[in-house]
């Protein structure tokens, strides 16, 4: 008997390939139905069963591009967050660097900090910067102008923001202005050293161009300008209007972006669920021990929580689905099958 491989290869490839276009052909006809808002259950089933394939249909709902948006939002916040974060922690490097009996490390060493600190500054105005973009973009489909202005007055003061911005451009674009550390010592019951980066007022202003605004700032500041004052009185501003900002959108979201994150939810929860079902059914009735694994999905407060709960209950299992199973996914047949897992009542 001979055995054509060849002939057998290309039938596979033909098969594959007629999947794949009747695949497109139906992801390009789901595309098309999901601009309809809400979309219907039976719809929704049939998105939840597309797979790998759900992203690029999803992507034509109405409500996808508002979505994406308002999370490149909070990613834009979170990176602001974590900027003034790290220039926080570096500048305490400060209090705790020695520069008594200095020494060529030593030096090193103290070079490391001022450069990681100059860096964070820098950074800081940048996400300050890429952060009021966001905003603006998600304002002008989800705030009206003038609501968004009075809280933005409200939060900020104009000539400290103005200043800030302006600070980013100075730094991109027209010179790398370099800030002065200071230390200030304070002594009596309060004893200890306070680190500080300075930035001189006449040497920003000849470096580069600031507005009015930003100038004001300046001259309320003196001479000197304190970055890690700024900084922290910024931040404060900067979370507080956004705290706002993102309570007043999720209170008055559009139909098609609650229809969107439904679909989206949907789709996790089915693919979670075929997961998990796949992974229950292989380990179940094998006499693994599930409560070695949990360390892996819960943390350390979660895990206490656990062990305060009768072992092998329904209601100790039934809180460890309720903590791991994050986007809903557990139905009857998996609930049942965590339960024999657990061997809950045994």
């Amino acid at each position: 008997m001979t055995i054509h491989v060849d002939d057998g290869m290309n039938l596979l490839r033909t098969i594959l390939e007629v999947d794949k276009n009747r695949r497109q052909i139906e992801c390009a006809l789901l595309a098309k139905e999901v601009t309809q808002v809400p979309v219907s259950d039976h719809l929704l089933t049939r998105l939840c069963e597309l797979g790998l394939d759900f992203p690029n249909v999803i992507s034509s709902h109405p409500g996808f591009v508002l979505d994406r948006k308002m999370k490149s939002l909070w990613a834009a916040l979170e990176t602001f967050r974590l900027a003034y974060a790290d220039f926080e922690i570096n500048l305490k490097k400060f209090d705790t660097h020695n520069q008594e009996n200095r020494t060529n490390r030593k030096d090193k060493e103290f070079q490391r900090i001022v450069a990681a600190v100059i860096k964070e500054i820098f950074a800081t105005c940048s996400a300050a910067s890429a952060l009021k973009a966001h905003a603006q973009r998600v304002r002008r489909d989800l705030v009206p102008e003038k609501e968004f202005l009075i809280q933005l007055g409200r939060s900020f003061d104009r000539e400290q923001h103005q200043f800030v911005i302006k600070l980013r451009n100075v730094l991109t674009h027209e010179m790398f202005v370099e800030a002065n550390w200071r230390i200030t010592y304070h002594f009596g019951s309060d004893a200890r050293k306070v680190s500080s980066f300075e930035f001189s007022s006449e040497q920003l202003i000849a470096a580069g161009d600031f507005n009015n605004e930003a100038k004001s700032y300046m001259a309320r500041c003196g001479e000197k300008i304190n970055v890690s004052t700024l900084f922290a009185e910024y931040s404060a501003r900067v979370m507080a209007f956004y705290k706002w900002l993102g309570e007043r959108i999720e209170s008055q979201l559009p139909v098609e972006v609650m229809d969107y994150r439904r679909c989206v939810s949907a789709h996790k929860a089915h693919m979670a669920r075929i997961n998990w079902r796949l992974i229950l059914r292989q380990v179940v009735d094998t006499g693994l021990d599930p409560y070695q694994y949990l360390d892996r999905y819960l943390e350390s407060e979660e895990l206490d929580e656990i062990k305060r709960l009768p072992p092998r209950s329904v209601a100790q299992v039934s809180r460890i689905v309720q903590l791991i199973d994050e986007h809903g996914a557990c139905d009857e047949e998996l609930r049942e099958l965590v339960f024999r897992l657990f061997m809950v009542g045994v």
